[in-house]
């Protein structure tokens, strides 16, 4: 689902580290890590960028089913006191609440993190990456880094893998 079309959705079984958002007036910024269990494909990881704030929840280190999530932040002695982190009692649920107004939500479902990205009006007409353009136009929701639109939602015949593909991150780019 992309932020212009709750009832459009497609989905992603490709594995590796993808944008899920990324503002383009500034260096906010989501990244999410898929693996595969050999059926299907979860989220395992999450990076985000605000500013200087780096942080970083892990879950693909070692063997499914026996990670839990490692929180990491990057260059502490940069780090904003502007960012909030809050960690449920049980541990299984992060809430990542940025300077920019961006809130993302990260909870632990066994063996994977189900993700959930809530962003301000400030940032409509100011997004790309694989939660889509947040314009209210869902019909350039798949656009991709070179500008061009695949037409899922019009032709679902034309799969978005391409476009899935088009976000994937290069090693050396990643958050």
């Amino acid at each position: 689902m992309t932020f212009d079309s709750i009832r459009r959705k497609y989905t992603n079984l490709h594995v590796g580290q993808y944008v899920m958002l990324k503002r383009k007036k500034s260096n906010f910024r989501v990244d999410a890590r898929t693996f595969s269990n050999g059926r299907a494909s979860f989220n395992c990881g999450v990076a985000m960028r605000d500013g200087t704030d780096v942080i970083i929840l892990d879950m693909c280190w070692g063997r499914m089913g026996t990670t839990y999530p490692k929180l990491e932040i990057r260059n502490r002695a940069t780090f904003s006191n502007k960012t909030e982190i809050v960690q449920s009692g049980t541990g299984n649920q992060f809430v990542f609440k940025f300077p920019s107004g961006a809130i993302v939500t990260a909870k632990q479902m066994k063996n994977f993190l189900n993700l959930a990205i809530f962003v301000p009006d400030t940032f409509r007409g100011d997004t790309d990456g694989l939660c889509g353009r947040f314009d209210g136009n869902q019909d350039n929701d798949l656009k991709m880094p070179n500008g061009n639109v695949v037409r899922f939602f019009q032709n679902p015949s034309q799969k978005p893998y391409q476009f899935i593909e088009s976000w994937k991150v290069r090693r050396r780019y990643r958050v």
